[in-house]
């Protein structure tokens, strides 16, 4: 036997498992891509409202979720995070989640399905400032919107939430 040719045998046995393997990564990496896109957060129907109340002010989450894909997804929660000191300051957490035992909300949603829903959080003082507040949430990255998968507590999908809406009560 020719050493030569099985050395060349060897080096074509390597190239055809890096290319399966190289093909393998990459199909699995597009699954996985696929699965993130399969639910969404409508940014168009996704914001925040401060409502002025008499004795205190109230934030208002509203947001619209789809299920692009051809499974049921869920269950879930969603999750409020604050990324801004001043929503520390007015609401006195970093993190809402709306899965707790005083409000115990779950979502599954089947093939094509559109979910909308919302909450609501009452802040620390009895009235804030709503241009900062406002600045805040339409300038930067304060409030983001995850779905968290109640079994794994993986996020599933997140968005920030820009807009905003003020209401007054008083």
């Amino acid at each position: 036997m020719n050493p030569v040719n099985k050395k060349g045998g060897y080096c074509m046995i390597k190239k055809i498992i890096v290319v399966i393997t190289t093909l393998l990564i990459l199909g699995l990496v597009g699954c996985s891509n696929e699965n993130n896109d399969s639910i969404t957060i409508d940014q168009k129907y996704t914001k925040v409202t401060i409502v002025e109340l008499d004795a205190k002010d109230l934030l208002s989450f509203e947001y619209r979720i789809i299920n692009h894909s051809k499974e049921n997804v869920g269950p879930f929660y969603i999750k409020y995070i604050f990324h801004h000191k001043i929503l520390h300051e007015y609401f006195g957490v970093k993190e809402y989640p709306s899965y707790n035992s005083t409000e115990p909300t779950e979502v599954t949603l089947i093939p094509n399905e559109t979910f909308q829903g919302g909450n609501n959080i009452e802040t620390l003082e009895e009235h804030v400032d709503i241009s900062s507040l406002q600045d805040a949430i339409t300038n930067t990255q304060a409030i983001e919107i995850q779905l968290i998968d109640i079994e794994t507590e993986n996020i599933i999908a997140s968005q920030w939430i820009n807009k905003f809406k003020h209401v007054d009560e008083t």
